[in-house]
């Protein structure tokens, strides 16, 4: 298929290749462009890879659910999960599932369970084409005026209600057509209802510091996260400006806060072209939709590039429309997509840009102007403050962090914090150069110092994953980054009289299998490889990354991520390049390079950061073993 765009790939189990067949030919027929692996790939070719480029050339998947097609060691379970992964711009609904045979529901993963499903077994072929169709075209509003129920004509035969579009309650049938349906514009606008806080308090008094400006609680503007969760809404669902748009206009000063509790306070920094884009962390996304389905809201507040606070409301309860009086939604598909909608809204406005002129980091500045409730605070920042009393250009990655605390405990500028922090750390891009493991150290230590001091019961940080988006962000000052002194890999004795010698992941560049300092790490592994090279050894290469998905009952990941398989394959292949190309290692002692993604990871928590290496295994040639 080379690099064109197409429709639909369609994932399927070998055991159902007839079935592929058929829908692909169906497909086809009705102009969609599609792929399928038995048509499109030749002999030779590297699965891995094109089953990634596939999923990435399609807007859609198409995937045939049958018993086989859920056995975890087929290669569909990296084809569902990878497509579940939200892709920003593009269509939430990108699976289309399709059941070719009756599966009991214990055998289908949780996470598809509440997806609605087409059936296109058991009928006629024009009525199971028909309902293909119809499933891959979405959802259709009639083109006349039904009849009124309640005076049937004397002739009419009512229509069965059961072939209305929905999930399993509303009575779908087989051979019915239906699919996950994007929320109507009723419940894109409760999707973004936003409560705007423009300068008084609902939640009682204030407590106001000096009147100079800096330190005092600032009264906040609503307009640039509320509107940007807007127009993140507006992309799907037309019609939605408007209700919003009155909802905005209308708040003043003292109006209500959010519908329900507030179950997290998320702050974020303005981002800047320093800044990557970045996916919100999946335990972030999770408590989100724990908040909606427990009918509750969340406080977003945007610092500015000098500190300046702008603090939304959002509830997100899944509702039919924008009124916080409106029903809220039952069917779990539609309540999924609803919350996930919010969710969506949310990320777009932490990676969007402040509307004021220039660029600059004031988180600290930021938090002293927050009113703190107890609730749950996640924080979402590179945290290389621009401003005092933390900036970070003063403080050169070497100032303890107890001075910064005792200053800013001197001028009784803490923040008023009460409860547990999550500290999401935001790649750094552009013209910033990259954070090597001792300055991520360093930050890390002077933001737990500093919100310890401000009251945080605890602090934990995530690595965010950066995203290859574009910033059109303004710029904004750089922090330098020192040189790094030699630290040599240790060489550490294994079974068998072999000896490894690990690649942490901060030799690369986030997310990628770029290296940070090329010539740091030939330093770093020159005694490693010296020492192989004397020995004549032969070498093995394994590849790992962290993970960030559901977990199974046992805490591993519930699926290998074909995107985090991908990365730790080129990350080895990288440090086998490096071995060959700088370090004087002949290709042939090189016996194996393997990429595991995040199955069988070296550290028990498949989230931690000790799971992003890359491990040179190497064997004296005498003790080798086949």
């Amino acid at each position: 298929m080379g690099g064109d765009r197409t429709d639909f790939f369609v994932s399927y189990a070998g055991t159902d290749r007839a079935w592929a067949k058929w829908v692909a030919w169906q497909l086809i027929q009705a102009g969609y462009r599609v792929e399928l692996d038995v048509w499109d790939w030749g002999v030779g070719t590297d699965a891995v890879t094109a089953m990634s480029d596939a999923l990435e050339r399609a807007d859609r998947m198409i995937a045939l659910f049958s018993a086989s097609y859920f056995q975890r060691e087929r290669y569909t379970t990296e084809e569902w999960s990878s497509i579940l992964v939200h892709v920003p711009g593009a269509s939430r609904e990108r699976l289309v599932p399709i059941r070719v045979e009756d599966i009991p529901a214990a055998k289908v993963p949780p996470l598809l369970r509440r997806l609605v499903y087409c059936d296109v077994f058991g009928v006629a072929e024009e009525q199971a084409r028909e309902a293909l169709l119809a499933a891959v075209a979405g959802p259709q509003r009639p083109s006349c005026k039904p009849d009124f129920p309640g005076q049937p004509g004397p002739s009419a035969k009512p229509e069965f209600p059961g072939s209305v579009l929905g999930g399993p309650e509303d009575g779908v049938r087989a051979g019915v057509a239906a699919q996950v349906l994007p929320p109507d514009v009723s419940e894109a606008v409760a999707a973004s209802s936003v409560f705007v806080e423009a300068g008084g308090s609902a939640r009682g008094s204030r407590k106001f510091r000096s009147s100079d400006g800096r330190h005092r609680k600032t009264a906040v503007v609503a307009g640039a996260v509320a509107i940007v969760i807007a127009a993140a809404v507006l992309a799907d669902f037309g019609g939605v400006l408007h209700d919003i748009s009155r909802a905005l206009t209308t708040s003043q000063a003292g109006a209500p806060g959010p519908a329900g509790a507030v179950a997290d306070q998320i702050i974020y920094t303005a981002r800047t072209a320093n800044d990557a884009g970045i996916t919100l962390p999946s335990i972030v996304q999770d408590d989100l939709r724990q908040a909606g389905l427990a009918h509750q809201s969340i406080e977003l507040t945007q610092i500015g590039y000098t500190g300046n606070v702008a603090n939304s409301y959002i509830d997100m309860t899944p509702r039919t429309g924008s009124s916080s009086q409106d029903p809220v939604l039952r069917v779990p598909s539609r309540e999924a997509q609803a919350i996930d909608v919010k969710i969506s809204g949310i990320e777009t406005a932490v990676n969007s840009a402040s509307t004021a002129a220039g660029g600059g980091r004031a988180l600290y500045v930021g938090l002293t102007r927050i009113d703190f409730t107890g609730a749950p605070v996640t924080i979402i920042s590179s945290g290389i403050d621009l401003a005092d009393p933390d900036d970070f250009r003063s403080l050169k990655w070497k100032t303890p962090p107890g001075e910064v605390v005792a200053a800013v405990k001197k001028a009784d500028d803490l923040p008023a914090l009460h409860g547990p922090v999550t500290f999401v750390i935001v790649p750094t891009a552009g013209p910033q150069p990259q954070l090597a493991q001792a300055q991520k150290g360093y930050l890390k230590g002077l933001w737990t110092a500093l919100l310890t001091a401000a009251g945080a019961t605890s602090v934990m940080f995530i690595d965010a994953d950066g995203t290859t988006d574009v910033s059109a962000s303004p710029s904004a000052p750089t922090v330098s980054v020192p040189s790094q002194p030699v630290t040599p890999i240790a060489q550490i004795p294994a079974p068998n009289g072999a000896v490894t010698c690990t690649v942490p992941g901060s030799y690369f560049v986030l997310g990628s299998a770029d290296l940070l300092d090329t010539s740091k790490i030939i330093r770093d592994l020159t005694p490693c490889i010296t020492a192989a090279l004397g020995a004549h050894a032969t070498f093995a290469l394994d590849g790992w990354t962290s993970y960030e998905g559901p977990l199974n009952a046992d805490g591993k990941p519930e699926y290998n991520d074909p995107k985090n398989q991908m990365l730790s394959v080129k990350r080895a292949q990288a440090i086998a390049n490096l071995l060959v190309n700088e370090l004087g290692v002949p290709a042939s002692d090189i016996t194996r390079t393997t990429g595991h993604g995040n199955i069988d990871q070296p550290d028990p928590d498949p989230r931690s950061a000790a799971n992003r290496v890359v491990v040179i295994t190497y064997v004296v040639r005498d003790t080798a073993k086949s």
